[in-house]
């Protein structure tokens, strides 16, 4: 569990970011290409066996260099939070599927995050806000570890 600013958890786990940009962008996305980004959030899921405060706080920072698909999302938009379980094993498929399951759900980017694994994308659009919520429940439902929310300041 990620505690606060001041005592972050060197433990691996699984995350995903909530994104939200706010206008329509052109992107070019490394070798996948060029992509059209509409105004709304984005879930981007991965997970971070070796640290999971250390990835986290890679990915918000500002300046970094252009490693994966996520950080050409991120120089255009900004993290409006975290959701985060710290268990030993990837879950980032299996989260990735309920993600794509909620309500209003949309794959923009075919192979966005995905290129080692056979999800269609790793990164869902949605014109409003996810439930965190509904994601939990589901998440219980098919008997993961309960994942938590937090802002992204407290990461930083």
């Amino acid at each position: 569990m990620i505690k606060s600013r001041n005592e972050p958890v060197k433990a691996g786990g699984t995350y995903a970011l909530v994104i939200y940009l706010n206008r329509r962008c052109t992107i070019t996305v490394g070798k996948l290409g060029v992509y059209q980004f509409l105004p709304g959030f984005y879930i981007y899921a991965g997970s971070a066996l070796g640290g999971l405060a250390g990835r986290l706080k890679r990915h918000l920072r500002q300046n970094k260099g252009l490693r994966w698909h996520i950080d050409y999302l991120l120089q255009v938009a900004a993290v409006q939070g975290v959701w985060y379980t710290n268990s030993g094993e990837p879950l980032e498929c299996a989260w990735n599927r309920i993600i794509v399951s909620l309500p209003d759900a949309v794959s923009p980017v075919t192979g966005f995050g995905s290129s080692d694994c056979r999800c269609r994308t790793h990164l869902p659009f949605f014109t409003g806000q996810p439930s965190f919520d509904l994601f939990k429940a589901k998440c219980k439902e098919a008997g993961l570890p309960q994942p938590e929310s937090s802002s992204a300041r407290p990461l930083m």
